[in-house]
């Protein structure tokens, strides 16, 4: 059982004056049973079973600050709660209705009333009544006990992905080469790709280091994809991104001046 300080709890109950408190238990014929309450007296032990409907009512007075935190807690026997908030109107009167699908408790269930404000430090909270919530009341309850662990959850993940078949991979890299190769085909014999000139042109460094630093990079994200560590793929960056720019400051000059000196 909770202890509490007597002189907190005075001045909390003289803060928040609770007058006409009952807690009812209700079909749709009207109320089953009922039990009054006051801040220093709880009420009597009700029965509540299933499809019934539990109110809570109480008159706080003229209130200065109404409080924005009231609920009406519920705890059986082995400390499992449910909170249920309830509303406050200007006038001080409080109440709060809960339908018996909502109590996922069950047996013994003491009933307890919590009041408290943003900018107050007096709070209330005191015993109001009890329940014996019979079980088939709670059977039917799809709310879950509030402000305790939930089961262990086990996740399923979608399967990691797999690289294609080799002989699918061969069919597409076979027919992007030979695409390539009838372009190049075309290309020269329309002039626009004179091969001459290839042999020339790569026995320049730059431009041969700048060709080789665009295919080793190609590669190094191929084998990323195939399961290369992303600490590998930067090892070798840092060698080529290097001589990539190194190459491309080298050549473009030349490309530029090839282009100028065409023109003329």
């Amino acid at each position: 059982m909770r202890v509490y300080s007597l002189i907190a709890l005075a001045s909390a109950i003289y803060a928040w004056k609770i007058a006409d408190g009952e807690i009812s238990v209700n079909e749709k014929v009207g109320i089953i049973d009922s039990s009054s309450f006051t801040a220093k007296q709880p009420a009597k032990k009700l029965e509540f079973n299933t499809n019934q409907i539990l109110r809570v009512k109480f008159n706080l007075g003229e209130l200065s600050e109404v409080p924005n935190q009231v609920f009406v807690q519920l705890i059986d026997s082995s400390d499992n709660e449910a909170v249920f908030p309830v509303q406050v109107r200007n006038s001080g009167r409080s109440k709060v209705s809960i339908e018996s699908k909502t109590i996922p408790l069950s047996g013994d269930v003491s009933m307890r009333l919590l009041i408290g404000a943003a900018n107050s430090k007096d709070v209330v909270d005191i015993e109001i009544g009890s329940l014996n919530i019979l079980s088939s009341a709670s059977q039917k309850s799809k709310r879950d006990l509030q402000l305790h662990s939930k089961p262990e959850q086990f996740h399923t993940f979608n399967s990691e992905a797999k690289p294609a078949p080799i002989a699918l991979v061969a069919i597409f890299a076979s027919a992007i080469v030979a695409s390539l190769a009838v372009l190049i085909f075309m290309w020269n014999n329309e002039g626009m790709l004179n091969l001459r000139f290839l042999k020339t042109s790569l026995s320049s460094l730059p431009q041969t280091i700048f060709l080789a630093s665009i295919i080793s990079i190609q590669v190094l994200f191929h084998y990323y994809y195939l399961g290369a560590s992303i600490f590998t793929v930067i090892k070798f960056m840092a060698v080529l991104l290097p001589a990539l720019a190194y190459s491309s400051l080298k050549i473009f000059p030349v490309i530029d001046s090839r282009i100028l000196s065409s023109k003329n």
